[in-house]
This record gives C-alpha cells, structure tokens and sequence, in this order.
C-alpha cells in the first residue's frame, strides 16, 4: 500500500469520523479496505478460511 499524503491522510480521517457516526459511511469505508485487509491476512495465515475469519472479525 502507498503512503498517503497530507490530504489523503485528511480525508480518510474525515471518513472514519463520518463512519462513526452514519453507518451508510461505514459502508464505504469497509468497501475502500476489505480486499487490502483480506490480502494481509491470507499472506499472513496461508488459510482463505482464516482469511475469511480475521476481515470478517476486523
């Protein structure tokens, strides 16, 4: 994943803020991450049912 810039970094505050309070928000917050975070756990379990696990659990 590339390092985000100031505004970027801004933003996706700004959208965890929104998240937090409009549960529509955390929709789009969930669809931005779910295929990183699914990635990072099966490289790191080697399992897509662990992976399955831990993006459902996170």
């Amino acid at each position: 994943m590339r390092r985000l810039s100031a505004a970027e970094l801004d933003a996706e505050r700004r959208l965890v803020e929104a998240a937090q309070a409009d549960p529509a928000r955390f929709g789009e917050l969930y669809e931005r991450y779910v295929d990183a975070i699914y990635s990072f756990s099966y490289h790191q379990t080697g399992s897509h049912q662990q992976a399955e696990e831990v993006t459902a659990e996170t």
